[in-house]
């Protein structure tokens, strides 16, 4: 590779197309997705530290590219995806040309990018609720108040709502982020732990530990093994069955409702112990 190039030939080429651009001296690429990608990246960090790696790219530039993507937490593994990605638009954008094609798979996964970078500098530095609104319209969407972003969402995107659903759906993890956190990676299907009567609020109580009792005792009680490679689908199954109304949990032995009683009610007990710490420290 050309020496000259700045870590990727895609990335060279949206840098240089956007410093045409700010410079006026080619008016034309007001459209060019190519330039939004730095005008995007400007509006998360800022200019310097977009352009200052390019312009001392023979001193560490990309060491000090990458370390300004990530200085509000992003991951490095997001940063190759984002690389990766604008290289594989870039592509894919000159196949298109050549083909008379449009579809662009990477103009989404781009924007989901960039989606990641604003989101991490969010949860960093406490953006004002404002700014949430104002970079959903500078997305590519059905929704932007920008007639032109529209029109090329509808020309170019392979789903025209793939970005703005990815975006919505980071901020209800966002905002859903402290009640889920404990328990978010080992939950069950909602479905399951309806049949025993335990309710999404009874989940959000709940330590680790104590999810990770109620699963067992629940695969326990089908004499399923939880670890073994079908657990889960044989569990669903078996759930399906019981919902069936000849085998309501009503009508069993009552062990069931027993069993998962007495794993809720030690909940309760972690649970109130855990706030009686909390009040008495603040007495």
């Amino acid at each position: 590779m050309n020496n000259d190039i700045f870590i990727k030939v895609s990335l060279d080429a949206a840098i240089k197309k956007y410093l045409l651009f700010r410079n006026k001296k080619d008016a034309s690429l007001a459209s060019d997705f190519l330039v939004y990608v730095i005008c995007m990246l400007i509006y998360i960090y800022s200019e310097t530290d977009i352009l200052n790696p390019y312009i001392n790219r023979q001193n560490n530039g990309e060491d000090g590219f990458r370390n300004n993507l990530g200085k509000f937490g992003l991951q490095p593994a997001k940063i190759n995806k984002f690389l990766n990605d604008l290289e594989g638009y870039y592509e894919t954008d000159h196949y298109n040309k050549v083909n008379r094609l449009t579809k662009n798979e990477f103009f989404s996964y781009l924007q989901e990018d960039i989606i990641d970078m604003f989101l991490a500098k969010a949860s960093s530095t406490n953006l004002d609720c404002t700014k949430y609104k104002e970079f959903e319209n500078l997305l590519f969407s059905p929704n932007t108040t920008n007639e032109i972003r529209r029109k090329i969402n509808e020309y170019v995107a392979v789903d025209s709502w793939a970005v703005i659903n990815y975006y919505k759906e980071c901020l209800y993890k966002k905002e859903h982020e402290i009640s889920f956190k404990q328990i978010k990676n080992n939950l069950l299907s909602y479905d399951v732990y309806d049949v025993f009567g335990i309710t999404k609020d009874n989940l959000e109580v709940v330590n680790q530990e104590t999810l990770d009792e109620i699963n067992r005792s629940i695969y326990g009680y089908f004499n399923i093994n939880p670890i073994s490679f079908n657990a889960k689908s044989r569990l669903a199954k078996e759930v399906e069955a019981l919902k069936a109304p000849k085998f309501r949990l009503s009508s069993q032995s009552g062990k069931t409702n027993i069993l998962i009683f007495l794993v809720i009610f030690s909940a309760t007990i972690i649970v109130g112990i855990v706030l009686g710490v909390i009040i008495m420290g603040r007495l």
